[in-house]
């Protein structure tokens, strides 16, 4: 609860945590942060961040926390989202994201964490392929 505000930094460094989570960051997560190597978390949970989750997300290899809830994300989940295979915790409750959950987040064998509720996707049954999310113990 530091109330930084502004838009966000393009060049991470060697960062592997960054938890700007309650602020009143701006704008959207730069495309620049999804080359990092070594990036392990990031949460920026409670911002007013906006605009799409980009596809890059999931070529993160030691990425094992994506938290971007209650931001204003308006776009859909991309599906290589399920090729982020260090991924543990994934929340990204409370935004706008819309269209179908892919269920290529069911490829995500570390995963023990989702909450994806309150967004706008179509209404659908939960994928089938989340059954296999064995390391899975909270679902939202």
């Amino acid at each position: 609860n530091n109330y930084i505000e502004g838009p966000l930094l393009h060049d991470l460094g060697n960062l592997e945590v960054l938890k700007l989570n309650y602020n009143s960051l701006t704008g959207t997560v730069p495309l620049s942060w999804t080359s990092s190597k070594k990036m392990r978390r990031i949460n920026l949970s409670f911002n007013e961040l906006s605009g799409a989750l980009v596809p890059e997300f999931g070529r993160m290899d030691a990425l094992q926390e994506l938290s971007i809830s209650a931001n204003y994300l308006n776009s859909t989940i991309p599906s290589e989202i399920g090729e982020s295979s260090s991924l543990q915790i994934l929340d990204l409750r409370h935004n706008r994201l819309e269209g179908c959950i892919p269920t290529q987040i069911g490829a995500l064998s570390q995963l023990n964490y989702l909450d994806l509720s309150d967004n706008r996707f179509d209404e659908s049954p939960l994928p089938t392929e989340f059954f296999a999310l064995t390391n899975l113990t909270n679902l939202h």
